[in-house]
């Protein structure tokens, strides 16, 4: 599986507290066609509790693909979940892939420009919603 994030990436800050409910995400494009078939995130806190869900939404906002809940079971670092069924991404086209946060405990870099592009895969800009399972349009 080819990921925006290689393992070995982590972020600036291991937890932050944003209180309340959210959904994040990163904005990326495929140099291809291919197939979305999971959602990670970084949980760098055991305050990060879940149940955390993740999506994958077309630009425009439609909910293309969502995953069962993540398995917080797994130590901390990079969590995987599979999607229900993959979806299918077109070379060139943007999406989100974004995953929901009850009790916002979360793991980000702050001020830090995004760059990652990984086996065609190009993250483009990060975005979030006040609404926990919402389309992450505010960036």
């Amino acid at each position: 599986m080819t990921s925006i994030y290689a393992d070995s990436t982590t972020p600036a800050v291991l937890e932050q507290d944003e209180g309340g409910d959210f959904e994040f995400g990163v904005l990326f494009a495929s140099d291809r066609d291919g197939w979305a078939t999971g959602v990670r995130f970084y949980r760098g806190s055991a305050l990060n509790v879940g149940p955390h869900y993740g999506h994958v939404w077309d630009e425009q906002g439609t909910l293309l693909g969502s995953t069962g809940a993540f398995d917080l079971t797994e130590p901390l670092g990079w969590q995987q979940a599979a999607l229900t069924l993959p979806v299918r991404i077109k070379a060139n086209r943007h999406y989100v892939v974004s995953y929901g946060v009850p009790d916002c405990h979360i793991s980000c870099s702050l001020n830090e420009p995004l760059a990652a592009t990984v086996g065609g895969l190009s993250a483009v800009a990060y975005c979030y919603s006040e609404v926990q399972d919402g389309f992450p349009a505010n960036g």
